[in-house]
């Protein structure tokens, strides 16, 4: 991996400016006339892509890196007389939507195809895209489905270069470990095209995109060939955080008190953490802020497709307006320029709240931030991690693997054959040993023939009819992403939906999307509602189809950043009978630590442990030996002989439900693989206990208690 240094010498950037317009006598016109000058991210990225290098570009929102990407490599292949695509992958549906017509005028001044393959969008691809735009799902799908019959041989054959566009958000995830299987497959694709002259060659240029990546180590190993470049422009845009209005920090208060009191009209967004919160909250301002003329709508991944396409364009064309959003808002669809983020509560972590704060004020060097909190922890937890958002610190951001996805992806693969089989040996070219441990595949795929979701005969390997089921219904062979077993929301006059994943327990309404619906009537799979009159009053016993999540590291790091503790401290804070150690660990140190105790400690019910410190009894002075000298073997061991341990430390560290499907051994190395052991067990092993004389920072931690 080569870092490229940063240089902002202003003569230097005008005759860099002017070499590299002559570096895109085709592409400079059509991407960059609206522009002027380009931007540092683009006076370092384009130089590497156009000469054929792949890249992880990372730089701020709004800082011009999708034209960083596309100008060059679009330059590149433009004089080419063999069919040529760029496959750009976007992590939404509606980013696909967003980009298309981002890149629609561009394509169109270069006489190029663009298309894009969703869900919700199936272009024909009879001429071959010079662009296309596609989710990880539909990626899948078109590896799988898109044969052709003519000399071409494939949609996929002529594909010269991958954009991987919000590459975080995938990164860790079971969709970034689809990418990274189904990138390796069509790199495969690309040498039997050029056996099959399809395509004159298999080059593959990937290029990923990123605001934030809090671990480029890992992102460039797991999607990026050994010479990639890194790229990273770190300047970062000022964030100007203003108070709360009065002491009360709970956003309603606070929110409704700031704008009462401004004379400017503005548009802003609420960043909540659940789905619920956020139709709560559109609910209470739509009225509160009514008589000053604002506006309030939701978004939320529950939402149908047309709710939320409606408070996007409605945000996009008006001046006065209140968006309340989960995080189907932290990247980049065009809503148009916003004056003021507002967070209520903190964001998961520190690249989720870049993503958020990034989303203010695009135009300007500065962000405005309002800091809401429900609580004194939780506004301490926010000003800790933007003054670690300030100085540019994202946390560790270790990750692990995720094997239900190889399970997706053998049966994806037998698929995508003609024959729909492969032999052994062929499925084993694919999964080989420098992508997954040889003795992890072979248990996936013999459990697999075992409980007859494969078959093998002959050395054959071939579908069963769970997944022939899976091919069958949407397309589900192809997805990742686990199904929700809620119901429908459903509009009786219209017989539009509203919303999903909705489980009801009764009542007569619902309050969705900051809209009071009436319930006529529900059966098992769909709620039929109409919209309430001002004046009548419903309610109902109801929730979302609850998401699992777990406290990332960078939540309680941040917040041992602010308070100045050294790093190998932890401080002890006594409260009416117990001792709190604080480790500051997340959920990673909180397994670890569990599993000490069940494994060593002499009374571990007496012990309470989670993402932010120990609790332990008062009359323990010293640090339990336990936790200095152990040995992770054991620890291992009680993973593997103990189903309810390993379900709780799975649960602790969010792994997906689908796990328990998996073998026993693997579920085993993927909890092991995301513990971090080594690291871990070094910074347990050497903590040091501390009762800390700073009464200021005592304070602050009881808040945690």
């Amino acid at each position: 991996m080569e870092q490229k240094e940063q240089t902002f010498d202003i003569s230097k950037d005008y005759e860099l400016d002017c070499q590299l317009v002559k570096f895109l006598p085709q592409t400079h016109y059509a991407f960059f006339q609206s522009f002027g000058r380009f931007t540092p991210v683009q006076r370092h990225a384009i130089i590497e892509i156009i000469n054929g290098n792949s890249a992880l570009i990372v730089s701020g929102t709004a800082s011009g890196k999708t034209e960083a990407a596309c100008a060059p490599l679009i330059e590149r292949n433009l004089k080419k007389k063999t069919p040529w695509t760029i496959l750009y992958i976007s992590p939404t549906k509606a980013l696909v939507n967003d980009l298309y017509y981002r890149l629609l005028g561009p394509t169109q001044r270069l006489n190029l195809r663009l298309k894009r393959r969703t869900g919700d969008h199936r272009d024909n691809l009879k001429q071959l895209p010079h662009v296309l735009i596609t989710t990880p799902e539909s990626f899948d799908s078109l590896l799988c489905r898109n044969k052709r019959e003519d000399a071409l041989g494939h949609d996929l054959a002529n594909v010269v270069a991958v954009v991987l566009d919000e590459i975080h958000l995938l990164h860790g995830t079971p969709r970034g470990e689809q990418i990274k299987w189904l990138l390796a497959r069509l790199k495969k694709l690309r040498i039997f095209a050029k056996e099959k002259r399809w395509s004159r060659d298999s080059n593959l240029q990937i290029i990923g995109l990123s605001a934030t990546v809090s671990n480029p180590e890992s992102v460039l190993h797991e999607y990026f060939p050994d010479d990639v470049k890194y790229i990273e422009c770190s300047k970062r845009r000022t964030i100007e955080t203003i108070n709360p209005p009065s002491s009360n920090t709970g956003v309603k208060s606070a929110l409704t008190t700031y704008l009462k009191n401004r004379y400017e009209n503005e548009k802003l967004i609420v960043f909540s953490n659940s789905r619920k919160r956020v139709d709560e909250l559109a609910a209470y301002f739509k009225t509160e802020l009514h008589d000053v003329g604002y506006e309030v709508y939701a978004h939320h991944g529950s939402l149908s497709k047309g709710e939320r396409e409606s408070a996007e364009e409605r945000v996009k064309n008006k001046g006065k307006i209140v968006l309340c959003a989960t995080s189907t808002l932290e990247i980049g669809v065009d809503i148009g320029d916003i004056d003021l983020i507002v967070l209520d509560g903190p964001a998961p972590d520190i690249s989720s709240l870049l993503q958020r704060i990034g989303r203010g004020n695009r135009r300007t060097n500065i962000t405005r931030v309002l800091v809401c909190a429900e609580s004194v922890a939780d506004f301490i937890i926010q000003n800790a991690m933007i003054d670690a958002a300030r100085d540019g610190w994202l946390g560790n951001g270790v990750t692990g693997p995720n094997y239900t996805v190889v399970k997706q992806q053998i049966a994806s693969y037998l698929f995508q054959a003609p024959s729909n089989s492969r032999s052994e040996e062929s499925l084993k070219s694919l999964f080989n040993a420098s992508l997954i441990d040889k003795d992890i595949f072979n248990s996936i795929l013999n459990e697999m023939i075992q409980d007859e979701e494969l078959y093998i005969s002959n050395n054959i390997v071939k579908l069963g009819e769970y997944w022939w089921k899976q091919a069958r219904r949407m397309g589900n062979i192809h997805s990742t992403i686990e199904k929700s077993s809620g119901m429908k929301v459903v509009d009786i006059d219209s017989g539009q939906t509203i919303a999903s994943d909705v489980v009801f327990r009764g009542g007569n309404g619902v309050n969705i999307g900051g809209k009071s619906l009436k319930v006529c009537k529900w059966k098992e799979k769909a709620i039929e509602v109409r919209d309430i009159l001002k004046d009548q009053d419903f309610s109902g016993n109801w929730s979302y189809n609850a998401f699992s999540h777990h406290i990332h590291s960078s939540q309680p790091a941040a917040l041992k950043r602010y308070l100045g503790v050294a790093e190998n401290v932890w401080p002890i804070v006594r409260i009416e009978g117990h001792q709190y150690v604080f480790h500051f660990g997340g959920a990673v140190r909180y397994s670890i630590i569990s599993l000490l105790n069940q494994q060593y400690a002499e009374n571990p019910k007496k012990i309470k442990i989670n993402e932010w410190y120990i609790r332990l009894p008062d009359n323990v002075d010293n640090k339990p030996l336990w936790l200095i000298n152990f040995n992770k073997s054991m620890l291992k061991i009680l993973l593997n002989t103990d189903l309810n341990i390993l379900g709780k430390i799975e649960k602790i560290l969010n792994r997906p439900l689908s796990n328990k499907q998996l073998p026993h051994n693997v579920r085993v190395e993927e909890v092991w693989e995301w513990l971090n052991i080594d690291y871990e067990s070094e910074v347990i092993m050497n903590s040091d206990w501390r009762v800390i004389s700073y009464i200021e920072i005592n304070d602050v931690l009881k808040h945690f208690i």
